[in-house]
């Protein structure tokens, strides 16, 4: 159940930091940014790298506890 659940978390903050915006989209893009990969490109078209990992690291944690709690609720 431990391992289930830090792969769930993980798998889902993986999506997470994927979904951020400007990681592989940015919707709706400014008028001076693109919509594909802004990122790496900065200048306030998107999140910064360290913004989408925290928040992603954060997302991670709430995800393990919530599915770690929910699964125990189940077994029992």
């Amino acid at each position: 159940m431990l391992t289930t659940s830090l792969i769930c978390a993980l798998v889902l903050s993986v999506f997470f930091f994927v979904l951020s915006p400007g990681v592989l989209l940015t919707l709706p893009p400014n008028k001076n940014c693109d919509v594909v990969m802004q990122l790496h490109k900065g200048g306030g078209c998107s999140t910064s790298y360290e913004s989408a990992l925290v928040h992603s690291v954060v997302f991670f944690v709430v995800a393990f506890l919530v599915l770690y709690m929910g699964c125990s609720m189940l077994k029992k």
